[in-house]
Order: structure tokens, then sequence, then C-alpha cells
């Protein structure tokens, strides 16, 4: 962790985690639809689930579930046995990093920028996501969705990730590729960089974006232009 009130002008990029990071949204998406097969969810309803849990933590997800599938829905255990597939399969397969995420991590550290990672995934599990990938030592500050009271789209999350990397919201980017996820960059104040892995912006998305690329290595390049580096 960094010191705060590094002051005004200090460059920072708080990055989401899985689908931005790490190649695993295709993971979570699989191991829902098996989860919701053996709970006897529909295959549209459980395409629905799939996106409208996308980028918020697990007692929003419950909220959420609940909502679409009924109260008496046993939503939570559905997510445990989610993540009971979803976690077999790291372990046999690993964690596949997104294209360009390395060179971006190194890049930022070499060149000043505070980075942070701020995810709806438990903060245990991203440390030890991160301590095996290699990545940990990249990151100013890293929090989970269990640290904050408000779960994506609210703005909590990042707004931690700034005040503790001592960066100005208005002057940091955030990477997403969810909706709520960039919805919570947005409420934070903060420039939202849309990486999309599994959906692309829509017409209520569009405007929140501050700039869209296909992938890091295209953010990277926007960075090393704007900053003249």
């Amino acid at each position: 962790m960094t010191e705060k009130n590094v002051g005004k002008g200090t460059r920072g990029v708080v990055c989401d985690m899985d689908g931005v990071i790490f190649d695993t949204q295709i993971f979570y998406n699989e191991s829902y639809r098996e989860a919701g097969k053996h709970y006897g969810v529909d295959k549209n309803e459980i395409e629905e689930i799939i996106v409208g849990t996308m980028g918020v933590n697990r007692p929003e997800s419950i909220l959420a579930i609940k909502k679409m599938q009924g109260q008496d829905f046993p939503a939570e255990a559905m997510i445990s046995l989610m993540l009971e597939i979803f976690n077999r399969r790291v372990e046999k397969e690993g964690l596949p990093k997104k294209p360009g995420v390395c060179e971006l991590l190194k890049w930022l550290k070499e060149n000043g920028f505070r980075t942070g990672l701020a995810s709806s995934t438990e903060r245990d599990r991203i440390l030890r996501y991160l301590k095996s990938a290699g990545l940990e030592s990249y990151f100013d500050f890293i929090t989970g969705g269990d640290k904050v009271e408000n779960g994506k789209p609210a703005p909590d999350i990042y707004l931690q990730a700034c005040e503790n990397m001592g960066v100005d919201p208005v002057e940091t980017y955030g990477v997403e590729d969810s909706y709520n996820g960039i919805r919570a960059v947005y409420n934070a104040g903060m420039k939202a960089i849309m990486v999309p892995d599994s959906l692309q912006p829509t017409e209520e998305i569009r405007p929140l974006i501050f700039r869209k690329f296909d992938s890091l290595n295209g953010f990277l390049e926007y960075l090393k232009e704007e900053y003249s580096i």
C-alpha cells in the first residue's frame, strides 16, 4: 500500500480483475451455466443471470438472482456451486492473463503511475490469484468486493482505491469490461476505460465511457501518446 495524499496530478490507473487482468469471464459464464442447469434454471434465464451479476459482489449477486428467480430461489447455494465449479477449472487450467496485461502493468510501474485493483471478488481470492500469476507486486493498492459496504455499480470500491493510492478520482482511469463496472467508475467521477470482454457497450453505457479499446495494448498505446512517454 502506498502513502495517502500524494497530491493532485498524481497519475493513477485502477483495474478490475476478471475480464480485464485475467481472461476468466468465460470460466464464470460456463460455471454459471452448469450450476444453473443443476438448479433447473432455464437456458435463457441463466444468460440473464450471467449479465445481471457480472461485475458485482456476492451479496449483490444473490439479490439480483432472487429478483429474477423469486425470493425462495436458493441463490446463495447456486453461487456456491458455481464457484466450486469455477475453482476446479482454475486449479486444473490455471489463470489465463488477458493480452497486454504484463506490458501495461510493467509500463505503469516504470513510468510513475499509481496502480490499483478493485474487483468484486473477495480480497483473499484476489491476492491468491495475483500471487499465482506473479502480478501482486505491480499494484499499490488491492481491494475486493467484501471490503466495501456497497458493491458495483456504487462507486465505493473505486473511491476507496483512489483514496488509498493518493490520487484524485477525476484524474484517474478505471479499466472495466462489465456494465456495472463502468457505472461504478463513472459514478466515482473517474475516467471510464472499457475493454470489452463478454459484453459490448450499449446505448446506455456509451455516454459513460471515456475511451473504449479492443485490448489492453490499445489502452497502453493511448497512454504512451497521451503522456508523450
